[in-house]
């Protein structure tokens, strides 16, 4: 098998990828991980251009080295994590090209989360995760929810992003049409209704707000379900990422 090497240029390039400007510039992203980078490879929506390896993990897994031969490099750790920050265990890192969707809208057979800016990328790579455990394929998120393509969020997704479609648009025009077409919205709020006391629908989206400030009153008007995870102990409130499995699972529990 050939051993491509791996050159600074290269390293410098993939580095460059931990930014959104460039990553938006070169239409691009970086995954890096066994789990995540082999799930991106068995997906036909992700095509890879370029892998580095380590040795260990080249000779463990040799059917796909062969089958990505030309693209394939192997590194020893040192010079892998160069090129990633984020690894404790280097293995495989490999650079994608970013997907491009239409966003689908909202139907009366849909079930999706909306996302009302999500800063922080565990949050949403967890909320991704989330996603598809509960089998929901699309998520819908404000243009000021952080990059779906973040490393930290690749990183925090373990995989599930080869899954899930996270599609970026104005929220308010989104949930406009989705009024407009009777499509149910479930909002997860501080002062709503007991979730475990509310027949939630079967079909329709799931609203999530920032963690700080929650949704914005400017979306609030079109939820139909507005519901509260009840606090037993002393906290003043759950991550987005937790409130959102909270209320995916029992969501799951209508279907």
């Amino acid at each position: 098998m050939m051993k491509n090497t791996v050159t600074k240029k290269k390293l410098a390039f993939i580095k460059k990828l931990a930014q959104k400007k460039y990553r938006k510039l070169h239409n691009a992203f970086v995954a890096s991980g066994a789990k995540t980078v082999l799930a991106l490879l068995t997906s036909s929506a992700y095509s890879p251009s370029y892998i580095i390896a380590t040795p260990a993990f080249t000779k463990q897994y040799p059917e796909i080295a062969s089958q990505y031969e030309n693209i394939w490099h192997i590194a020893p750790a040192a010079q892998y994590k160069a090129a990633d920050t984020l690894s404790t265990n280097p293995t495989l890192l490999a650079v994608f090209a970013c997907k491009t969707l239409a966003v689908p809208y909202l139907t009366t057979r849909d079930r999706m989360l909306i996302l009302d800016n999500i800063g922080n990328p565990g949050n949403l790579g967890t909320l991704v995760r989330v996603a598809d455990w509960y089998g929901i394929k699309d998520i819908i998120a404000s243009p000021t929810t952080v990059d779906c393509y973040n490393p930290k969020v690749i990183q925090a997704s373990m995989g599930a992003i080869a899954h899930v479609n996270v599609h970026y648009t104005p929220l308010l025009p989104y949930l406009q049409h989705a009024k407009a077409g009777q499509i149910p919205i479930i909002g997860g709020v501080l002062r709503g209704a007991n979730l475990y006391q509310t027949t939630l629908p079967q079909y329709g989206g799931l609203l999530i707000g920032n963690e700080a400030i929650g949704i914005d009153k400017s979306l609030r008007s079109y939820i139909q379900y507005p519901v509260t995870i009840p606090a037993v102990g002393q906290a003043e409130s759950l991550n987005a990422a937790i409130a959102g499995a909270i209320l995916c699972d029992h969501w799951q529990r209508v279907i």
